[in-house]
């Protein structure tokens, strides 16, 4: 491939998380199942526990769905009037999605190994979702060159250590972590957003057309 189409295509990707939305809304499914799943701990032992515990999967499943569709609709809003629309081809990315799906497979499958026969004085959940959440924002700093996912891959793995060796049990902790890469998260999204719209105003003449 020319290097000029790869430039196009690097751009093209990079243009998806120029205005800290992708950060906002994923903070914010974050900080919803970090929440939920306080919830979830402080119900176990009720008969509210294994409804709480089905419906999880809706909630991540459905939050991931809701998530998408907000960044959607607030670039049509607020980002692709001020600098345009910008699309792709999104054949390359599926090979690297089913990569991407085998390397956390793999890291998750080895851990759950070394887990089961080390006798652990720590909360291993944080610590293992800690490491799988920084595998996936490291596919997506490798992916879009933004050297702030690996930043934020670096946060995770300090976060999830820090929870693992804290007082608290797998499900707070596992909350917490959550709820800490959660704020993080929306905290980067909305000082990106802020300079993307101080740097670039509406058009004048879309002004005049409200």
């Amino acid at each position: 491939m020319p290097d000029e189409l790869k430039k196009s295509q690097q751009r093209a990707i990079q243009y998806w998380y120029v205005d800290g939305t992708f950060e906002f809304f994923f903070g914010l499914l974050c900080m919803a199942i970090g929440a939920y799943m306080y919830v979830e701990n402080l119900l176990q032992g009720t008969w509210f526990a294994t409804p709480v515990n089905v419906l999880l999967v809706v909630v991540v499943i459905g939050g991931s769905f809701l998530m998408r569709w907000l960044v959607q609709k607030w670039k049509e809003r607020i980002t692709f009037p001020r600098t345009g629309y910008v699309t792709y081809s999104r054949k390359e990315n599926r090979g690297q999605t089913i990569l991407m799906g085998v390397i956390v497979l793999g890291v998750l499958g080895l851990t759950v190994l070394f887990l089961s026969y080390v006798d652990l004085q720590f909360s291993a959940w944080p610590l293992v979702t800690g490491i799988l959440f920084s595998i996936v924002m490291i596919f997506v700093g490798w992916r879009t060159s933004l050297h702030r996912f690996y930043l934020h891959a670096l946060l995770s793995v300090l976060t999830a250590v820090g929870l693992a060796f804290s007082p608290w049990d797998n499900h707070v902790g596992l909350a917490a972590f959550y709820l800490v890469i959660g704020l993080i998260l929306i905290t980067s999204g909305m000082l990106l957003l802020r300079k993307y719209l101080r740097q670039n105003p509406i058009p004048k003449e879309e002004q005049d057309e409200g």
